[in-house]
């Protein structure tokens, strides 16, 4: 079984096929994407995709890609592993639909509320095309049994009564300001920075074109800046790159 993974992505993606009987195939360039999937004799039937604000580099995956992703997801029979990192969280225009409202028969949405409420909360969650369903429940349980559920119970409430959109759109507001704010100030200090992924998301990437060593960080870190170099993420060419988070 083949995954074709969009590169440059997490580390942990390149473990995506470990122990699940497949092979990766990761993609460089979005625009190439369709292109070797038509080109290569046979259909992939598991597609993962970060279409809102990819990791590491933040790039959104416009709606007529979208469009042509599901075209091929229902051609071939393929799924559509839509992880929508940071989607809550859009700064600049109109927020592009998810893949899985286009397509909810093709697409197995991955979703979780560590970045719009805490880590600490521990609880994702999917949206499964009903086939799948019965599946997905059998092998979670092989996984880890249960998930906390007074947790889950007090969460549901939470969203119920309308605090979860509340509690995004104040954040939103808050992200926004320190996002203009880290731009103006790095677009101050370093006139030659070129800001990646400011559109969506609680991190950007900033290219330093005349660092010396891009790669040592440890300096920045020192001085007290969030900031993480780019080049550890899966896939990601040695760019001087560096990432900052709101």
């Amino acid at each position: 079984m083949l995954a074709l993974l969009a590169d440059m992505g997490c580390l942990s993606h390149c473990l995506f096929g470990y122990g699940l009987g497949m092979d990766s195939c990761r993609v460089k360039q979005r625009q190439r994407a369709i292109a070797l999937l038509n080109q290569h004799g046979q259909s992939v039937p598991l597609i993962f995709v970060i279409p809102s604000h990819q990791f590491p580099m933040g790039g959104t995956l416009s709606i007529q890609r979208r469009v042509k992703l599901i075209e091929y997801a229902r051609l071939h029979d393929s799924y559509i592993v839509e992880d929508d990192y940071d989607s809550e969280f859009c700064f600049e225009g109109t927020p592009v639909p998810s893949l899985q409202g286009m397509a909810p028969e093709r697409v197995i949405y991955v979703g979780t509320f560590s970045k719009i409420l805490s880590p600490a909360i521990r609880i994702g969650y999917l949206i499964l095309p009903p086939p799948l369903v019965s599946q997905f429940r059998k092998h979670k349980w092989y996984l880890d049994r249960h998930s906390p559920l007074m947790d889950q119970m007090i969460l549901s409430r939470f969203i119920q009564e309308g605090h979860l959109d509340r509690h995004i759109r104040n954040m939103k507001k808050v992200y926004h300001k320190k996002r203009n704010h880290l731009i103006k100030a790095l677009t101050h200090h370093f006139p030659q920075v070129n800001i990646l992924g400011r559109k969506a998301g609680m991190h950007l990437v900033a290219e330093f074109p005349g660092l010396p060593n891009p790669w040592n960080i440890t300096p920045y870190k020192k001085a007290g800046t969030a900031i993480k170099s780019c080049w550890d993420s899966a896939g990601c060419p040695r760019r001087r790159s560096t990432r900052g988070s709101l």
